[in-house]
């Protein structure tokens, strides 16, 4: 049982790859400007999630308000 547990270990280590992975909601600036059309579907992402992080509290406020 050791013996499996270390090769599943070791071989994790070995298998594991080094990604850049960007914080939701970031991109790095480089990137956006050596190739803008390519960065222009997850820019426009985050644009819309931007917008409804704004728009969804101030929906329900105005929904909450004609309800009473």
């Amino acid at each position: 049982m050791k013996k499996i547990f270390t090769i599943l270990i070791i071989s994790a280590a070995f298998a594991s790859c080094d990604i850049d992975r960007y914080p939701y909601g970031s991109m790095d600036t480089d990137r956006i400007v050596n190739d803008p059309e390519a960065s222009l579907q997850s820019l426009l992402n985050g644009t819309y999630a931007q917008l409804k992080a704004w728009s969804d509290p101030m929906h329900r406020c105005g929904e909450y308000a004609g309800i009473i």
